[in-house]
């Protein structure tokens, strides 16, 4: 079922958004990764998926377990995330997974709801998960919206780095600083 979503995934996003997928060679083949970028809309998540053929698990609020949401997702390898309240479950799940050699999506700014066009403050969660697996980090941007039939949104892969520092502020900056620069670097005028 997870193939089938991942095809149904990237089909929609290469016929009714026209998608651009710049670098995806970046996603290794295989080891463990955490994959993280900018959060611009519903669709980032079936983006990432259909970018790779590589099997993602991906961090996803809890909302997404309930009802016909819980149904349609249920292929996919959520870990959800209770956004009211602290949930260290999530970093141990995820840390579990990685030393299985598995690959982590999550979007550090984690949701949505922000002023168009803005990147707002990083969560800890994606340098912490790093530091705890001794993983690889992969920094994505998803820039410009996406617009029905028209070509409008690249997602671009950075380059693959390890965590320099055990001052995961430090590096929770870095990685935003990566993702603010393939933003920069992509980003139609």
């Amino acid at each position: 079922m997870y193939n089938i979503y991942r095809f149904l995934s990237k089909i929609l996003m290469k016929l009714l958004y026209r998608v651009e997928i710049i670098n995806s060679n970046n996603i290794p083949k295989k080891g463990k990764i955490v994959i993280c970028g900018n959060h611009t809309s519903v669709l980032d998540a079936p983006l990432v998926l259909g970018s790779t053929k590589r099997k993602l698990s991906i961090l996803a609020k809890i909302e997404l377990s309930k009802g016909l949401k819980g149904l349609f997702f249920k292929p996919v390898d959520l870990i959800y995330v209770d956004r009211s309240r602290k949930t260290p479950e999530v970093i141990t799940q995820s840390v579990e997974k990685l030393k299985e050699e598995k690959a982590i999506v999550l979007f550090p700014e984690g949701t949505t709801k922000k002023p168009k066009g803005t990147l707002i403050e990083f969560k800890m969660g994606a340098v912490k998960i790093a530091s705890l697996s001794n993983s690889e980090i992969l920094p994505f941007a998803i820039v410009n919206d996406y617009k029905l039939f028209r070509k409008s949104v690249k997602l671009i892969y950075g380059k693959p780095y390890k965590l320099e520092s055990d001052d995961l502020e430090y590096e929770n900056k870095k990685l935003k600083d990566k993702v603010i620069e393939l933003i920069k670097e992509n980003q139609c005028k």
